[in-house]
């Protein structure tokens, strides 16, 4: 019941407080395969203080370490700092990431994709919905690596005709626009920006 009202992690960070074995079996990477992150609260209109921020870079560099080697899935939600940080440890860490997913978070910029090219072999699927990005990083990574990607998810806007281009290039698989969730779904095939605009405007 706690597991399925508050995830995992929660739970687990609690029973690796109450002794020893509790620590031990807590600390199994086979138990954090998937793993979901919130926000670190803060009051409107006021910043983390220095030693506040580099506990939590600290803390997400420890889980890397010592809980990911088996990490596949990863959800980050409602971060509006840290997030390139969390990117480029999830990169050095997570040889089998698979998923990563960037929900209504701010300042994703160029360095959290450049974290990825090529460090991730496995990772198939890249979330950001709702989450404020540096386009170009994002179509950099794809130009480079988008063949791997089976799967990416974004709100369509209009910076993000260079992205429809990577994409089509790249001939991912699955493409979810949920500006107005439509879903795309071609195996093997490529697209031309003019097939985007065409589906995305039907």
């Amino acid at each position: 019941m706690v597991v399925h009202q508050d995830g995992a992690v929660p739970f687990l960070c609690r029973v690796a407080k109450v002794c020893h074995l509790w620590n031990a079996a807590a600390a199994s990477p086979a138990l954090w395969r998937s793993v979901s992150v919130g926000y670190c609260w803060l009051e409107p209109g006021k910043t983390h203080l220095p030693k506040t921020v580099l506990k939590i870079r600290n803390t997400v560099s420890w889980l890397a370490q010592n809980r990911f080697s088996q990490l596949r899935d990863f959800s980050l939600n409602h971060w509006k700092n840290n997030v390139d940080h969390v990117v480029e440890v999830l990169s050095q860490s997570c040889p089998h990431l698979r998923s990563l997913k960037l929900s209504y978070c701010t300042g994703v910029t160029e360095k959290a994709f450049q974290s990825l090219s090529g460090s991730c072999q496995s990772l198939d699927s890249i979330n950001v919905q709702y989450s404020e990005i540096q386009v170009e990083g994002l179509v950099t990574f794809l130009e480079s690596y988008g063949s791997q990607l089976r799967q990416i998810l974004f709100t369509h806007g209009p910076r993000n005709d260079r992205l429809l281009t990577a994409i089509s290039v790249g001939a991912i698989l699955f493409l979810t626009v949920f500006d107005d969730l439509r879903i795309i779904q071609r195996l093997q095939e490529e697209f031309t920006p003019l097939d985007f605009s065409h589906i995305l405007l039907c």
